[in-house]
């Protein structure tokens, strides 16, 4: 297995001892170290828990998994991937409206 995908297993693992132990006996995985398992896990993780129907967990995931697969690491809350860059792009937006209205309330008193 990649690192991203040791490290995205344990993630889940952690956030999800009791399910993912559960998800790893469906698999059939007795040991991990392959992609195979990696793949087998987390599908079966994913589909545990859109049984409960917690579908957002789900999705994030599904999400992760796919990102490991491709030797990305998002994992929910780790500030990489959307929500960084969703944050930045809402600080520059409005530091730019306050600038110009610093500005335009500026020359107005002139």
């Amino acid at each position: 297995m990649t690192p991203e995908q040791t490290a995205t297993l344990s993630y889940w693992q952690k956030r999800f001892p009791r399910l993912f132990s559960l998800a790893a006996r469906q698999a059939g995985v007795t040991g991990f170290g392959q992609t195979t398992d990696f793949n087998s896990i987390l599908g079966s993780l994913t589909g545990l828990l859109t049984s409960y129907g917690q579908y957002k967990v789900a999705t994030d995931i599904a999400t992760s998994g796919q990102a490991a697969n491709r030797g990305l690491m998002t994992l929910p809350g780790s500030g990489v991937a959307t929500t960084g860059t969703t944050n930045w792009i809402l600080y520059g937006g409005i530091a730019l409206v306050a600038v110009v209205g610093i500005v335009l309330f500026t020359r107005k008193k002139k």
